[in-house]
């Protein structure tokens, strides 16, 4: 294939795939397409950095209201704003992120329905009193319902 920019024949691995064009991958080069990138954000860097907080804005705007559709997995509280997600078993060692600061990386939708999937739904009081329990039997042994109901 041939680069649009530079006229290198190169391989179709120099080319970022593209299924809205007829061969399925840019015209450019992935590093002409960085370069002229670069330069388009240097051009239009105000209007870019716009862009990019209207975005992140939207997002935080929508997982707000999704969080109005959860309730607490435990008690049923449905107050969104006290609304934590707790990483089931089994996520905690990919627990590489919290939620309540995904979403102001400007992160696809799907992607955060992706990771609340991987939690369970909790209101802060149960999730505090869940922590507080685990410590608890880890300590003392197996006493409370309540870790069982949520792991």
């Amino acid at each position: 294939m041939i680069c649009w920019d530079c006229k290198r024949d190169l391989s179709s691995e120099n080319f970022s795939k593209n299924p809205s064009r007829k061969m399925g991958v840019n015209s450019r080069c992935k590093e002409c397409q960085r370069k002229y990138f670069k330069e388009y954000y240097k051009k239009n860097k105000k209007k870019q950095i716009k862009r990019v907080q209207k975005r992140k804005k939207q997002i935080v705007e929508w997982f707000r209201e999704y969080k109005k559709t959860l309730f607490c997995e435990n008690c049923g509280d449905t107050r969104w704003y006290v609304l934590d997600f707790h990483h089931k078993n089994g996520t905690k060692k990919n627990k590489d992120y919290l939620l309540s600061k995904l979403m102001y990386l400007g992160l696809s939708k799907e992607t955060l329905i992706k990771k609340t999937q991987e939690c369970k739904v909790l209101c802060s009081n149960c999730h505090r009193e869940f922590h507080y329990l685990q410590r608890d039997v880890a300590e003392s042994g197996p006493s409370a319902c309540l870790i069982s109901k949520i792991t």
